[in-house]
């Protein structure tokens, strides 16, 4: 067993000497590190330079921005290990983290897929909870229903996710089309594939949210397009099955009071028209469609809410 510690970074030289002196900490310290620069403009290179005698075996690979998906292919397709495990550069590890995680793998050899648990923090540094809700179930095989994928994807976040590199060549690489939840689409592809998944109920990693990262600078608007994009694309050919449709329709739901909240009726009435195309006749949906086409926001959030609070109830 052999780990490839993949960051992948743009001009982030300013978080990421954080991100290096977690991974300096490690109580495990056999691996390997990849640090991919996706072509940045900042010090970068001379943050790499200080810290790299610090680790046994480190690699500084540039290439031109292409995005985060793209670098993650980039830099496991240079990692040698056996198995992968990923630290965003505005992400901080446990000193316990590959421990942890290497113990999993040595005691269940047949797993393919782990994730553990971890905390947000605020831009400020205030500790905002945890990744995983309460109660969430142990994983521990492949994931066989529906309901089981859905609550595993959603809390698979990078910085607390490792695989064997077999894996990955099985189920191929992260899509490039998905900018922001590629992440999340790839994880729903392996277990669609019967990967052998274990969600450690541990957390062992600090999710850190600002206004620079990835998904705090990209509007809500594009990220609740990709979502649609990723339901039609993992999804597409099932969609008609009940618990699938209630599924994703649950989890769209979820993003209109923040879409109705940020953008004008114009702007809503695109998305939401998107949506209904992607999940059918659907009665909030419908609804709220209807109510923004008559520029009346406030009221659509207000019978928005209503029916989120019935179907929570019915489910």
């Amino acid at each position: 067993m052999k780990f490839s510690v993949i960051v992948c970074t743009y001009n982030y030289a300013h978080l990421l000497p954080d991100a290096l002196r977690t991974l300096a900490a490690q109580t495990f310290q056999d691996f390997e590190l990849l640090i991919v620069d996706d072509g940045s403009t900042d010090s970068t290179r001379e943050v790499v330079q200080e810290f790299a005698p610090q680790f046994r075996q480190c690699r500084y690979l540039q290439k031109p921005h292409t995005g985060l998906a793209d670098s993650r292919n980039f830099g496991i397709q240079a990692a040698t290990g056996t198995h992968l495990a990923y630290l965003d550069a505005d992400d901080l590890w446990s000193p316990n983290y590959l421990d942890a995680v290497r113990r999993i793998f040595e005691e269940v050899p047949q797993a393919e897929l782990v994730c553990c648990d971890g905390h947000r923090v605020s831009n400020s540094g205030e500790i905002t909870g945890t990744i995983y809700p309460p109660h969430l179930p142990l994983v521990k095989g492949p994931i066989l229903t529906i309901s089981d994928l859905f609550l595993f994807f959603r809390y698979s976040y990078p910085s607390g996710t490792s695989l064997i590199k077999s894996l990955y060549q099985r189920i191929g690489n992260y899509d490039v089309r998905f900018p922001v939840g590629h992440d999340q689409h790839w994880v729903i592809r392996a277990a669609q594939n019967g990967a052998f998944c274990i969600r450690l109920d541990r957390s062992l990693y600090l999710y850190v949210q600002h206004q620079a990262s990835l998904i705090g600078s990209t509007p809500i608007d594009k990220r609740f397009d990709e979502w649609l994009s990723i339901c039609c694309d993992v999804f597409g050919s099932t969609m008609e099955n009940p618990e699938i449709r209630k599924s994703t329709r649950k989890l769209t739901y979820r993003w209109l009071p923040r879409l109705l909240s940020a953008y004008d009726a114009s702007t809503n009435r695109h998305l939401i028209k998107r949506a209904m195309k992607v999940h059918g006749r659907d009665l909030i949906l419908m609804i709220s469609y209807l109510l923004t086409y008559m520029g009346l926001c406030p009221l659509a959030r207000s019978v928005l809410f209503r029916g989120l609070q019935d179907f929570k109830h019915e489910s």
